[in-house]
């Protein structure tokens, strides 16, 4: 009911479904969490629960995409798959609920420079690419850098904004 109308499920419900999951013995080498955090709090709250099971937030890719695409992507998902979430109505309540409660969380991994902004737009191939490459180019620096070390978990999220591929880290 909370996710047909566009809003998101409460911080307590999602960290402890996050921390169940990460200390299952297929987690121990790292993983990947998508679309959290959504909020400062949960990014906060994320932080603690990481320090608790002694790991870091290694990177964070944002995939950037104009919010009028994400709208006719969603309208094109509701066709084919029939979803209740899905209506124009209900998108741009996400978008404005990203806006005021997961835009923050962007600016938050930009300053402790972990972010790689990937372009959201093209096929769905060109996209995929992009994440690879980035992910694979964190990797190869990550256990150059650190050498046995795994690398940790990497946050996906989205900005709703257009730009060019860029990273944001320097090496």
């Amino acid at each position: 009911e909370v996710m047909d109308k566009g809003n998101l499920v409460s911080d307590d419900i999602v960290l402890g479904m996050l921390k169940e999951r990460v200390t299952q013995d297929d987690a121990n080498n790292g993983f990947i969490l998508d679309g959290f955090p959504r909020n400062l709090a949960q990014a906060e709250m994320l932080e603690a629960l990481l320090k608790e099971l002694d790991m870091a937030l290694d990177h964070a890719l944002l995939i950037e995409v104009n919010p009028d695409e994400v709208v006719a992507r969603i309208a094109k998902r509701a066709e084919i798959e029939g979803r209740s979430d899905d209506t124009e109505e209900v998108v741009r309540n996400r978008l404005n609920v990203y806006k005021e409660q997961t835009a923050p969380v962007a600016e938050y991994y930009k300053n402790q420079e972990i972010v790689t902004e990937i372009m959201g737009t093209g096929t769905i191939e060109d996209v995929q690419e992009r994440i690879e490459a980035a992910m694979r180019f964190w990797l190869y620096i990550g256990l150059n850098r650190l050498k046995a070390r795994s690398c940790g978990p990497f946050l996906f999220t989205s900005l709703q904004t257009y730009s060019d591929f860029t990273t944001r880290k320097s090496i």
